[in-house]
């Protein structure tokens, strides 16, 4: 899964990889995301995966809000996990 928006450039020394996104319905209504956030810098650091969902074309309402945050990683690799209802 490609990312459409990058946020935060120079709060952070490492860098971070992301792998193994997922989205998938959940029985009880919504979607579940997740993906696996990897520190590949040489510096401890932290990042706060977030969950943008964007509006139809049609409806009137801001063109992405944040749906889910996470703690993050904080260390080498970190799975984020999160259930979102629609």
């Amino acid at each position: 899964m490609k990312r459409l928006f990058r946020f935060g450039f120079g709060l952070t020394y490492p860098s971070f990889a992301y792998r193994d996104a997922t989205v998938l319905p959940d029985p009880r209504g919504g979607l579940n995301v997740g993906v696996t956030v990897t520190n590949t810098g040489s510096r401890a650091g932290a990042v706060l995966p977030q969950v943008y969902l964007g509006a139809s074309p049609d409806v009137r309402e801001p063109g992405r809000s944040v749906v889910a945050a996470d703690g993050g990683c904080h260390g080498a690799t970190a799975v984020n996990r999160y259930r979102l209802r629609l």
